[in-house]
């Protein structure tokens, strides 16, 4: 009973040992998670994004000062070129404390990085440090009460400090960035052929300050034939030039640190020369610009387009419309449709001329002269038609006429017939005989002169009538008496004249 009583005794005692043991290590374990807090940030929501390869200065951080040094001296990831921004030197690293120690962060501190993880707002300041980037934020931003690492003392920085765990530079004073202008960009927009619409762009910081852009156009040469200003750091311009070639646009940026400009503020652009489309029209017939034609003959309308401007022509449209009197018979191209012809040329070439023929005649005579124009129009050239010109004809015929001026037919062109002095009524011509009635006279006349009131070719009108005495006049004595006897004599001559005839026979 005794040793029973006693092994129960013992095993209180070994259950209160093994809480006591319990105890003391949860105690423990408590106080180390207490202690681990203090170290742990509070605004563990700003560092989650911490890449050590990205941010830390000594990658893995530093055991000793103789290993900062030795950083220094190979200056790896521009260590050494951190601590020359800040003015701190090589003498005043050696000089710094001789063991690591846990400091406490102040609200002066800032500490030092090479991957932004602030706002400006939160007063992260970015730093330009041998053509790289490194930022400095209040220490206290990244929730740590305190940190492990070396103190030491600068004339130009005052206290610092350099993080064990990173390498980072802790200082409670930061060097003022320099104040920075860049000409940030030019953009070229095309107005016409030969202007341009300049916008350029430029932005400063940290005191800087910008009032105006200017800018600039040169030529292949590198001279400048044009320029103007813009008040502000952002605005546009419009610029010309008045010849033709490649010209470089350049904006400068007038701050208070000077002019500046960038590849960003520069460009080029092309002029090229004026688009000047033009066309021409030709227009002859039988190689000249006016002919007489018979009718029935065919004659031919040469046509000639030409493109005389300096762009590509499209679909010029050609058409020739005939006069009533001619008739178009066929073209070397193209339609006839209703007397008249028709063509498109698809593409004209610039200096390209193109011809075609037309081939007409006169279906019957018709007086007068008869123009036939051509035109041409093209959609390149605005306004319309854009060119026309025209060439003349005319026919004739022969026909014979009576010229009442000298009383002969004659055959002329039907084109010089004069009705006043001409009749196509050739008995109009020759000459007749007409009594004269009121002379009782036979007359030759030209038939032109015939006036049958005074005239006519009845002859018997002229014909004279004779007139019988009622008594023989007497003319008395010797002379009568002698007659009769000479006529008696000379008939009796006759008879035995006659009578001796007979006996012959």
């Amino acid at each position: 009973m005794g040793h029973i009583k006693l092994s129960t005794l013992k095993r209180g005692v070994s259950r209160q040992r093994v809480a006591r043991r319990t105890g003391i290590a949860f105690l423990v374990f408590a106080l180390a998670i207490q202690a681990f807090s203090v170290f742990v940030p509070a605004q563990a929501e700003a560092a989650t994004s911490y890449d050590p390869a990205k941010d830390d200065m000594i990658v893995h951080g530093v055991s000793s000062k103789e290993n900062i040094l030795a950083h220094y001296d190979a200056n790896t990831r521009n260590f050494r070129d951190i601590m020359t921004y800040n003015g701190i030197t090589r003498a005043e690293l050696a000089s710094m404390s001789a063991t690591r120690q846990r400091y406490q962060v102040k609200s002066t501190m800032h500490s030092w990085g090479w991957a932004s993880h602030f706002t400006y707002a939160q007063g992260e300041r970015s730093h330009k440090v041998a053509g790289y980037t490194a930022y400095s934020r209040p220490q206290m931003l990244w929730g740590y009460s305190s940190f492990s690492g070396w103190q030491g003392y600068s004339a130009t920085r005052g206290t610092f400090y350099i993080m064990a765990a990173c390498g980072n530079l802790v200082a409670e004073t930061v060097p003022s960035p320099k104040p920075a202008a860049v000409c940030d960009k030019l953009t070229i927009e095309r107005v016409n052929r030969n202007h341009v619409k300049l916008s350029a762009s430029a932005s400063v910081k940290d005191g800087a300050t910008v009032s105006q852009i200017h800018y600039y156009i040169f030529n292949e040469k590198g001279t400048a034939v044009n320029a103007t200003s813009a008040n502000g750091s952002s605005n546009s311009v419009v610029l010309g030039v008045s010849s033709t070639g490649t010209f470089k646009a350049q904006a400068f940026a007038i701050t208070s640190l000077g002019n500046v400009t960038s590849a960003a503020c520069g460009g080029t652009f092309t002029v090229t020369e004026e688009q000047k489309p033009s066309i021409s029209i030709t227009k002859t017939v039988n190689k000249q610009k006016h002919i007489k034609a018979s009718i029935g003959t065919e004659f031919t309308y040469e046509i000639t387009v030409s493109n005389t401007g300096n762009t590509v022509l499209k679909n010029a449209a050609v058409t020739d419309k005939a006069p009533a009197e001619v008739a178009l018979v066929k073209g070397s191209a193209g339609a006839i449709t209703g007397n008249t012809w028709k063509y498109v040329i698809p593409t004209l070439k610039v200096g390209e001329t193109k011809s075609f023929t037309i081939t007409a005649k006169y279906a019957k005579y018709s007086a007068g002269t008869h123009k036939n124009t051509v035109c041409v129009d093209t959609p390149s050239v605005p306004g319309g038609p854009d060119g026309c010109d025209s060439a003349t004809t005319e026919t004739y015929e022969n026909i014979e006429v009576c010229d009442l001026k000298d009383n002969k037919i004659k055959t002329i062109d039907r084109s010089q017939y004069d009705e006043s002095h001409m009749t196509t009524d050739k008995s109009k011509c020759g000459n007749i005989e007409v009594c004269i009635i009121s002379e009782k006279a036979v007359k030759t006349i030209a038939k032109k002169d015939y006036n049958e009131s005074t005239m006519t070719t009845d002859m018997s009108k002229c014909e004279q009538q004779p007139t019988t005495p009622a008594e023989l006049p007497h003319t008395g004595g010797i002379m009568d008496t002698l007659s009769g006897i000479f006529g008696v004599f000379g008939l009796g001559a006759v008879t035995y004249a006659y009578v001796l005839s007979r006996r012959k026979v």
